[in-house]
């Protein structure tokens, strides 16, 4: 049973590579002390044991599952992925209204071409076994990418400073 003063949340964290949405949502599960669950560390995972393409879809039927038990254990989380189709934020809404949760969508982008190239150049390799896409895997997978609705999710800009970033999403998951 969730306590009444303790509101459930799920927070989803989209955007294409490079855009700075895993570094943010790490930080937020810090702050909150949140189970974060990452697309690319589950399909890596799932890969490593052959199990899974890396383009196949299973990362995030897991991310969503993981986060549906978190829901209904009465403990919030936080999801990381690129999510570019309707369908896996669709079905994440789904998942946080069925757990009384409130659901925040963020969108990361950067507006700055140079910036994001750079980026991406300049990237960490955080995930075992998984090699950050580049520029032209952005551009090939861009035009796919749906966008969300300015009205209910928190736009987040790459060029703004990070720690600047991250208050702006404590304070839009604390309202």
């Amino acid at each position: 049973m969730v306590p009444s003063q303790q509101t459930l949340k799920l927070i989803l964290f989209s955007g294409l590579p490079g855009t700075g949405k895993t570094s943010l949502s790490q930080a937020l599960a810090a702050h909150f002390h949140y189970p974060l669950f990452t697309k690319d560390r589950l399909q890596s995972r799932l890969r490593a044991q052959g199990l899974a393409e890396r383009s196949s879809v299973d990362g995030y039927l897991l991310i969503l599952d993981l986060a549906e038990q978190q829901l209904a254990l009465g403990v919030s989380a936080i999801l990381d992925g690129v999510f570019p189709f309707e369908g896996f934020r669709f079905r994440a809404q789904q998942v946080a209204s069925q757990h009384q949760a409130t659901f925040f969508p963020i969108y990361c982008h950067c507006s700055d071409t140079v910036l994001w190239k750079l980026r991406l150049e300049k990237r960490e390799q955080n995930v075992p076994d998984w090699t950050p896409v580049g520029w032209d895997e952005v551009q090939r997978i861009q035009p796919e990418f749906l966008s969300w609705e300015e009205k209910t999710t928190l736009f987040l800009d790459a060029v703004e400073d990070f720690h600047l970033n991250l208050s702006k999403v404590i304070a839009w998951t604390e309202s």
